[in-house]
């Protein structure tokens, strides 16, 4: 009986019951958004650097990190191996080894990073061949090589093409060879994309005479997996004096820091919001309280205990709550997941200054239930909160004042 009284009384004034969903509508939905971009954006940047380059835990020699040449690769050793099986640590594993070479094909040359990578593991990791724009992937046999399609851009190099490289190898071995062009591949990172070139690792092994040497050995995981506790678990098991096991945030701490500053900045935005859409809802629950002083005071002198009445108004402010949450959150929902599987790509100035910083030219949503959930529970409480003020004010009703009012 409460609950339909409460919601033909929310029914009585429509406009005021209308402005109120309204604005905790577009609190819901504008927060949803905000969340979603944000989180859509550090998720294309975490897999974008982290995804096809660093991966989420790496182990290396021992001081690589802080020297990253080539001479710091280290073997697979039995020990090592052990500590890295599939069965034991639960995740596959991706060997490595990296350097730096001059590439060149007519007049044009660039600094270039070549990656030695074993196709069939790579490919789970950082799904190269679904980035593939031109050609085909490369295979474990192979003498061919794959680019990222800015740098064969720069290169003026087609699939087809040869492709020399020159650098130094191992303990100042000469490097040097000429590779077919296999397949062009468009990477998320811009940055990655102008400078990454894709070898076999036994090609590259044998280009820098690094003979069964890797310079680090990626985790096959995800964001959402326990990174933490694969870390632990391999540093409890690997000789430390050797090798160091790092995670993401490790390896990648700028984008770590950037991406948790973003987060404090978004966390204080909505709680600007929060408060200015708070002022809103206090102002409709004063107006509600005053206006129906009389009513209060005559429910009250005809019988109805006072606690009952505070129940029913205590019920029309939650279902004005969850009806502005409701309505937020169904307009939210299916707009980000469209958008979040069809980002929004940017054009013109934009796309160049976002290019210039390393990042993919496009506005990306994540779509996660949370993010609705999150902001219809933070909406509620608040209006439960404010809901102490009439509450109150029914408490400290004089029937007789009331109804002269």
């Amino acid at each position: 009986m409460l609950y339909i009284l409460a919601w033909r009384n929310i029914w009585r004034n429509k406009r005021r019951t209308l402005i109120t969903v309204a604005s905790i509508g577009f609190a819901v939905f504008f927060a949803s958004m905000l969340s979603s971009v944000q989180e859509g954006t550090f998720q294309r940047a975490i897999a974008g650097v982290v995804g096809q380059s660093l991966g989420f835990v790496q182990i290396h020699k021992q001081g690589y990190w802080d020297e990253r040449t080539i001479d710091n690769s280290f073997a697979m050793t039995d020990a090592l191996a052990k500590a890295v099986e599939e069965e034991q640590l639960g995740y596959s594993i991706v060997p490595r080894l990296e350097s730096f070479a001059l590439a060149a094909h007519g007049n044009q040359t660039k600094a270039a990073m070549v990656l030695g990578i074993d196709p069939e593991k790579e490919d789970p990791v950082t799904q190269i061949s679904d980035k593939l724009v031109a050609g085909e992937m490369i295979s474990a046999d192979d003498q061919g090589v794959l680019l990222g399609s800015a740098l064969a851009d720069y290169l003026k190099v087609t699939v087809g093409d040869t492709l020399v490289l020159i650098g130094s190898g191992y303990h100042g071995a000469n490097a040097a060879g000429k590779y077919a062009v296999k397949g062009l591949v468009k990477l998320n990172s811009p940055e990655l994309n102008k400078q990454v070139l894709y070898l076999p690792v036994l090609a590259a092994q044998d280009l820098f005479a690094a003979y069964d040497l890797y310079t680090s050995i990626t985790v096959n995981m995800e964001a959402s997996d326990p990174i933490g506790r694969v870390q632990d678990q391999l540093l409890a098991q690997l000789d430390t004096s050797q090798y160091e096991v790092m995670i993401w945030t490790e390896l990648a701490p700028e984008l770590a820091g950037n991406i948790e500053i973003d987060r404090q900045s978004r966390s204080l935005m909505i709680f600007v919001l929060y408060v200015i859409i708070g002022f809103g809802i206090f102002g409709t629950f004063l107006m509600m309280t005053k206006e129906r002083s009389y009513e209060f005071g005559v429910t009250i002198a005809i019988g109805m205990q006072r606690g009952r009445l505070i129940r029913v108004v205590l019920m029309e402010i939650v279902l004005l709550a969850v009806l502005g949450a409701l309505a937020g959150a169904l307009v939210a929902m299916p707009l980000t997941g469209i958008l979040s599987l069809n980002p929004i790509p940017l054009t013109g100035d934009t796309a160049q200054m976002s290019e210039q910083f390393g990042q993919e030219a496009v506005v990306a949503f994540a779509f996660q239930p949370v993010f609705f959930l999150r902001q219809a529970v933070s909406i509620i409480f608040i209006a439960l909160l404010l809901s102490i003020y009439p509450m109150w004010s029914i408490y400290r009703t004089q029937v007789v004042s009331a109804m002269r009012a």
